[in-house]
């Protein structure tokens, strides 16, 4: 898989792991083949804020660098955000004929749905959100293959939510009759990521179709279920999350989770160190349909000093409530940041 940001990698290496395949994330061409016995190696090429000139070189270097794989997922931002079109662009350039682009962005479970080709934050067009406004890379359009074309002079096909809604069948008659290499597709649930997973692994074994999951994280896991690569998950129990650092990066980062992943987490102040309270208050949240539970420090005032002893119990803490909120039957191993 290739990333463009490593937040955004890492939570799409995620899941696949948590469908049962090994797998493993760097950063950089060079450490690639220490990830030799993976099932899924994640390399985050950090060309979100880069020129569409060195998005096009990093992807091309990747892939010039390693042999086939049997699914190349181009990770893309829920937004849109970066060379999504110029990225796509350069896979293409180098996988040759036979391969197509499988865009699907649509993120359900984020509010992030595809609607007659428009992308839709919680059912606002991506124009008017602000994605719009990014002060690094605005996206001004709400059409998905307005955005890729951008980055790329390719044809551009779309297959609408009748479509999706009306089965494989349906679906995979529209892939199988475009030649446009890329293909966008509606989805506002994750029943139709399934259903073109499905329609496109229909596509592949009676025309030879390779695909490309141009997706923001869920479509891609559906799709190598589909194809026959790995176990396919099923309804998971949630990832419980430990972040114990206070760092600004750290901040930054469990704001996009509980943004894309809409996480919820328990607030631990630094004087309410008390394992089974915190306990507690994260069981409480654990349930069906809650994707990532977590609990996290609260940093202090700003300028305020914190005790070395204080800060020496937070891990301790944390993995005492992790191990008293839930069984391994109920929830998922661990990650932890510290």
């Amino acid at each position: 898989m290739l990333g463009d940001d490593l937040t955004g990698s890492n939570a799409t290496g995620a899941r696949f792991a948590r469908a049962g395949l090994r797998t493993v994330s760097v950063t950089g061409l060079d450490r690639v083949g220490r990830a030799d016995d993976a099932d899924v190696v994640v390399l985050n090429l950090g060309t979100r804020h880069r020129s569409a000139d060195r998005a096009r070189s990093l992807v091309r270097e990747a892939l010039r660098a390693h042999p086939p794989v049997d699914l190349l997922v181009k990770r893309v931002d829920t937004t849109l955000r970066g060379n999504v079109g110029a990225e796509v662009d350069a896979v293409l350039d180098e996988l040759g004929p036979g391969t197509k682009a499988l865009v699907v962005p649509a993120f359900p479970d984020a509010g992030r749905t595809t609607v007659g080709g428009l992308h839709l934050v919680d059912g606002v067009p991506l124009a008017e959100t602000p994605a719009a406004r990014d002060p690094l890379t605005p996206v001004p359009f709400s059409r998905v293959a307005t955005v890729l074309r951008q980055g790329t002079d390719r044809p551009i096909a779309e297959v609408f939510l009748d479509d999706v809604r009306s089965g494989v069948d349906a679906v995979a008659a529209r892939l199988a009759e475009t030649d446009a290499p890329l293909v966008v597709c509606d989805a506002t649930s994750n029943a139709h990521l399934g259903t073109i997973a499905e329609a496109a692994a229909l596509v592949r074994a009676e025309h030879g179709t390779r695909w490309v999951s141009v997706d923001s994280g869920p479509f891609a896991v559906r799709l190598g279920a589909a194809l026959g690569i790995g176990p396919q998950a099923g309804e998971l129990p949630p990832v419980l999350a430990l972040v114990g650092s206070i760092t600004g990066s750290t901040r930054d980062q469990v704001l996009e989770l509980e943004q894309v992943l809409r996480a919820r987490f328990v607030d631990v102040a630094l004087d309410g160190l008390d394992a089974r309270a915190i306990a507690d208050r994260a069981a409480a949240l654990l349930g069906p349909g809650r994707s990532v539970v977590g609990i996290r420090t609260h940093p202090p005032a700003p300028g305020a000093p914190v005790d070395p002893a204080t800060a020496a119990r937070i891990p301790r803490v944390l993995a005492e409530a992790a191990a008293q909120a839930g069984s391994p039957a109920t929830v998922t191993p661990a990650c932890v940041a510290g």
